[in-house]
């Protein structure tokens, strides 16, 4: 496995790859494209108590 190197890459592809793995143990989620007003929104999954 190789080592990744944080500091070096860009905010977007960290966040990018955040969800990613978020999306992959919760699939019914959504990843959220980038608007003004989301107040910082990227991945949005629903609990089940709402």
């Amino acid at each position: 496995m190789t080592t990744v190197n944080w500091e070096r890459e860009p905010g977007e592809k960290i966040e990018e790859f955040v969800a990613a793995m978020l999306l992959i143990e919760h699939p019914h989620g959504n990843r959220i494209t980038p608007s003004r007003g989301d107040q910082g929104v990227d991945t949005w999954i629903r609990n089940p108590d709402g």
